[in-house]
Formats: structure tokens, sequence, C-alpha cells
């Protein structure tokens, strides 16, 4: 007869170390609470459902990357709408004018030299017949082999147009107090760790 008190007693004792770990598992918190539900029973359970939710400051709050994101990406669909702006082809980014690559590569120019080769395309279908049309294909084919030239330099230049920017977004944030000067070198080293690889 002992013996079975001292079974129903550990698995009474077992549930409530189960029950209080996982109210501290919900609210979040990754400490196990077994031991103490165990030892105590209902009043580990009862403490451990007085505690904070450690989720609130995840789920309700941006951090100060996340909103100048935000920011930036507002800013640049008004620019588009202004019209000081253009959108890439390839990735539909929205870059400001005074930038001529888009950081995938397509430099802006490139915009222009594509639609102009698809209109010779274009017209070298409509004028086939013609005598000159050989002339027209060439000069087609000496733009797509201009394009393919420039693509590697443009690529290099629009990805450090956009670590320049990058970087020009993370000393905004350490000027207006956002950041740390700790967080802003560290940062500063990975992106110019990333250009030496």
């Amino acid at each position: 007869m002992i013996f079975l008190y001292i079974v129903i007693g550990i698995a009474v004792r077992c549930f409530w170390g189960w029950a209080t770990n996982k109210v501290v598992e919900n609210k979040g918190y990754t400490d196990s609470w077994f031991v103490w539900g165990f030892l105590l029973g209902f009043i580990a359970f009862i403490i451990a459902l007085t505690k904070e939710s450690n989720h609130t400051s995840i789920y309700n709050s941006f951090s100060p990357l996340t909103l100048a994101s935000k920011e930036h990406d507002e800013e640049l669909k008004a620019m588009l709408a202004r019209g000081s702006g253009w959108q890439c082809r390839k990735c539909k980014k929205i870059n400001p004018n005074y930038i001529g690559t888009c950081s995938c590569g397509n430099a802006k120019r490139e915009n222009n030299i594509t639609v102009k080769s698809v209109d010779n395309v274009k017209s070298i279908g409509t004028t086939i017949s013609s005598d000159n049309s050989k002339q027209k294909t060439k000069e087609v084919k000496k733009n797509v082999e201009e394009i393919t030239e420039n693509t590697d330099t443009t690529k290099e230049i629009a990805i450090e147009e956009k670590k320049a920017r990058i970087l020009m977004q993370y000393k905004e944030l350490l000027d207006s107090g956002l950041i740390t000067q700790q967080e802003f070198d560290n940062k500063k080293k990975q992106i110019f760790g990333s250009i030496d690889s």
C-alpha cells in the first residue's frame, strides 16, 4: 500500500513539473522549470503563470534597421512617382536617377539599349526583304556584344554602390544614436570583408 502512495505521489509531482515547464516554454523562455514544478508542485505552476510573456518585445516592436528600410522603400516609391527615379527591367527594383547601375547588375543605359535592340529586331523582321536588313542585323549583334562585354564591370559597380548605400544607412543610424559605434564598426568590417572575398 505504501508503494502505491509513493508511485502516485511521484506521478503527481511529474505532472506538475511537466505542466510548469510547458507554461514557461509557451511564454517564450528557454530555461527548464521541470525541477521547480516537481519540487513545489502547484505553487511553481502558479508562479510560472504569473511570469511575463517573453514574446511581446519580439512581435510588437520594430528594430531601427527595419524602420529605416521601410522609410527608404517609401522614399523610392515616391521618387518613382515624381519621375526622379527609374525601375530596373530585370529585378523591378526602384533606383534614384543618380544611380546608373541597379544592384542586380543591370545598368540604366542597358535598359535603353535593350529597348533599342528589341526595336531593331522588330524592324528587321518587318523589312527583311530590304537590302539593308543584313546591316541592321549586324548593328543589333554589335549592340548585344557591347551589352555582354559591359555586364561584368556594371555588376561590380552595382555591388560597390549597394555596399556604399548600406554603409551610409548605418552611418545615419549611428549619427541619430540608434546604434552604437561598435555595431557600426562591426558592420563596416563585415561589408569591407565581403569586398575582399
